[in-house]
């Protein structure tokens, strides 16, 4: 026990007249970061809260540009918009008991301070459901061996052939990124990245002292930080992203970086309930917690994904 020590012959008085004292908040455990509101659109958010559960989303049709001479008679045509759907599907809940006694005799509200705390692994939750349901859902070209939809130039990973990342090589490998975007005509405007820590590590150690790349200045890596955005990208680190362990390959953990524009990726919540609930077969109370949500990949287009390891 970690008291003072006594020469032999003094009374002790700890546990006795020298009480044990409990801080008066809690130790709150780390929480993991959190990207979704950020890197998401949630627009549609006020039409699923008023009613239904489902948002038919129409997709702007093409329009087909001829070329003209005087006198040619013009080419009618009708546009038909494609559509995608956002359904409210998805659910994550909690509930936690707290006795009247412990509640009673606690320094602090144990039902305040348990609600927050679900509440925070609620969102982590939700960030991990939707990281991991959507690293797959870009449009081609827009990953791979063989990534941009013009050139066919860029190399972004392949399974079983992830991209070996450096400190050296990094930099280059976000302006791949961000080219195979602009050759998909998404706007640079409200583009994000998220990626690993171990990769953001890499990121510190690369040579971030080009204005023109980063757009702040010459001393952002003095602080320890990073930049705010790199290469048009806000840049977002997550332990949340989909990884693997290639199996078919000798490499580490392999990890799926989500490039995007706000508008490949919409949220939505329907219902977001905290209650309070009498236990009817002991003293005491139930918290629980409800999130009903969906989401889904309308711009697959503005959507690139790079599957890469640490190499150091």
């Amino acid at each position: 026990m970690g008291v003072v020590g006594r020469a032999a012959g003094i009374a002790d008085y700890h546990g006795y007249f020298i009480p044990e004292l409990w801080a008066p908040k809690m130790l709150w455990g780390f929480e993991k970061r959190t990207v979704l509101e950020a890197i998401a659109s949630t627009e549609y958010e006020g039409m699923i809260k008023k009613q239904g559960d489902t948002v038919h989303i129409n997709i702007e049709p093409t329009v087909t540009i001829n070329d003209y001479v005087k006198g040619q008679k013009l080419v009618r045509e009708s546009l038909t918009p494609s559509k995608v759907t956002l359904e409210i599907d998805t659910a994550k809940s909690y509930s936690i008991h707290v006795d009247d006694i412990d509640e009673a005799q606690a320094n602090l509200s144990l039902i305040d301070t348990f609600a927050e705390s679900a509440g925070k692994r609620l969102k982590e939750k939700i960030d991990y459901t939707v990281l991991h349901a959507i690293y797959n859902d870009e449009a081609t070209y827009n990953s791979g061996a063989t990534a941009g939809y013009d050139s066919r130039a860029f190399n972004l990973g392949v399974s079983t052939i992830p991209l070996a990342l450096t400190e050296n090589n990094i930099l280059d490998k976000l302006a791949d990124i961000a080219t195979v975007l602009d050759e998909r005509d998404v706007p640079e405007e409200g583009r994000s990245i998220v990626l690993p820590p171990v990769f953001c590590n890499l990121l510190l150690k690369s040579d971030l002292k080009d204005a023109s790349f980063s757009g702040t200045g010459p001393t952002i890596t003095l602080n320890g930080k990073l930049p705010k955005q790199l290469a048009g990208f806000d840049v977002y680190r997550s332990r949340q992203l989909y990884s693997v362990a290639d199996g078919t390959s000798p490499y580490p953990t392999c990890f799926y970086c989500i490039a995007l524009h706000k508008s490949a990726l919409t949220f939505a919540s329907q219902l977001v309930e905290t209650r309070a609930v009498v236990a009817n077969d002991t003293f005491g109370n139930y918290i629980d917690g409800l999130h009903v949500f969906g989401y889904k990949v309308v711009r697959s287009e503005a959507l690139a994904i790079m599957y890469a390891y640490y190499a150091g």
